[in-house]
């Protein structure tokens, strides 16, 4: 009976297996679309006392694909990629990007990810004594002279990779207007830190600049 039932008028059942199968790809298939993003990279985890001091790119292209009108309804918090460094061992690495690295909404399929690696630079930390040196801008009204700069802390531990510190031995301070005064300068000012932090003190000073008469 099963036999007769296949059987049985198959040029019709069989025409009509094809039409459901290309209504079935016609309706899962429709509105689908491909786009490009362009991704930030989130580097997660550096790991204490390490420094990622060099990336080879900070964003990623992205290409995905899916419905046409869940790409359109995406925002920027439903998608990112990230790289945890926790692993990543000190000097030069490469890290290979894949699909797991990227979060986005479970309806949409990545296609493709360029660059497909980044290279990571990772330093250690050292801890460095330097001396603090007072920048002063301006010169004393006429008749009076700068007799005495003092800054106190005079040196401070900055924290820092092995290369930035190398060759440092003094961290400057941000510049102490003195322009047309005619009596001693205080003034608590900031330390200009760049590629350092302070380890143990401040980050301010204090710059006392004693301005005195010529003739005194």
């Amino acid at each position: 009976m099963i036999k007769r039932f296949i059987t049985q008028n198959w040029e019709i059942k069989l025409i009509s297996l094809v039409l459901s199968v290309l209504l079935w790809s016609f309706v899962t298939f429709r509105g689908q679309s491909e786009v490009i993003l362009e991704l930030p990279v989130e580097f997660k985890n550096v790991p204490v006392g390490y420094e990622l001091s060099s990336t080879s790119t900070n964003t990623v292209n992205v290409s995905i694909s899916g419905q046409e009108r869940i790409i359109k309804a995406i925002s920027p918090q439903d998608m990112s990629v990230y790289v945890d460094v926790d692993k990543v061992k000190p000097g030069e690495s490469i890290v290979y990007l894949k699909n797991s690295n990227i979060k986005l909404p479970p309806s949409l399929t990545i296609k493709n990810i360029s660059p497909s690696y980044v290279i990571l630079h990772i330093e250690e930390l050292l801890t460095k004594t330097v001396s603090v040196k007072p920048v002063i801008k301006g010169t004393p009204r006429k008749g009076y002279v700068i007799s005495e700069i003092t800054v106190n802390p005079d040196n401070v531990s900055v924290t820092g990779t092995k290369q930035s510190l190398a060759k440092r031995t003094n961290i400057e301070t941000e510049p102490v207007d003195i322009k047309g005064a005619a009596t001693t300068v205080e003034k608590t000012v900031p330390i200009i830190l760049r590629n350092y932090t302070v380890a143990t003190q401040k980050d301010t000073v204090k710059v006392t600049v004693v301005i005195t008469g010529e003739n005194k």
